[in-house]
């Protein structure tokens, strides 16, 4: 899971990276874009991840608890 957000965050900032150069960014911003937006990325995915799994783990004790009390 770790690796498949480090993949996703990666080829995100590097195809903003990308489209930045295309449309003239110089590289040293391009260096920073790259390093900022792979960063936000990962730390988007992983929150999103975390939520999403949170959610489903509460969802589980509710079915557990109802299935309990009935």
């Amino acid at each position: 899971m770790v690796v498949g957000l480090i993949l996703f965050s990666s080829l995100v900032a590097a195809l903003m990276t990308g489209l930045g150069l295309a449309f003239g960014m110089p590289i040293w911003a391009a260096l920073i874009t790259y390093a900022v937006v792979g960063s936000l990325t990962l730390l988007c995915a992983a929150v999103v991840l975390y939520a999403r799994t949170l959610a489903t783990s509460n969802q589980d004790c509710d079915h557990h608890k109802d299935l309990a009390t009935a």
